[in-house]
């Protein structure tokens, strides 16, 4: 009786304390969310990264081109893509490990154009990207603020979860050994 009540005061525990513990979102791997887009000439061009908003460390950038309407050559088209990403106001790029160089984009799953960065610094960064179509060259320029990465919490949770189990596996385990016995 008296092991039964600890058991169960142990569970109330568990489940009281990791109750109260903060949960950070965060995007699973593969997710993309739209920055910004613009339109450039029959076609909107649209930038999304992962993590969101823009973070420090590893960061994922999508483009999608989406055809205007009546404008199908869009997707049917290997439309060239170049991304150069530099520091902008108020950003030390002496400091920064960050090298500015021209990153050309290659089409993917869903249409997309993907790369990854490793960017080390917070503060507003100039995302220029460059694409021809239908023989005109366009240019867009923006300016994204990228903000320093939260350490997410799920891991700990994770773990967290993972003890639980295997306590009350135990547990599980050692009531059904004493009632044999």
């Amino acid at each position: 009786m008296i092991s039964r009540f600890w058991a169960l005061f142990g569970v109330i525990i568990y489940l009281t304390f990791f109750s109260f513990m903060p949960v950070l979102d965060v995007s699973a791997n593969g997710v993309v969310r739209p920055v910004w887009e613009q339109d450039v000439g029959a076609a909107t061009l649209v930038m999304l990264t992962s993590p969101f908003p823009p973070s420090t460390g590893s960061l994922h950038i999508a483009m999608q081109l989406e055809e205007a309407q009546g404008n199908e050559f869009i997707i049917k088209e290997e439309i060239p893509l170049f991304l150069t990403i530099a520091p902008g106001g108020g950003i030390d790029h002496t400091e920064s490990a960050f090298k500015v160089e021209e990153l050309r984009l290659y089409r993917g799953v869903l249409d997309q154009y993907h790369t990854n960065v490793f960017i080390d610094k917070a503060g507003n960064w100039v995302f220029t990207v460059d694409l021809v179509i239908g023989g005109d060259k366009h240019t867009v320029s923006r300016e994204i603020m990228v903000v320093d990465a939260e350490t997410p919490k799920i891991p700990l949770l994770t773990i967290a979860f993972v003890v639980i189990v295997f306590t009350l596996a135990y547990l599980a385990w050692w009531i059904r050994l004493r009632r044999k016995s």
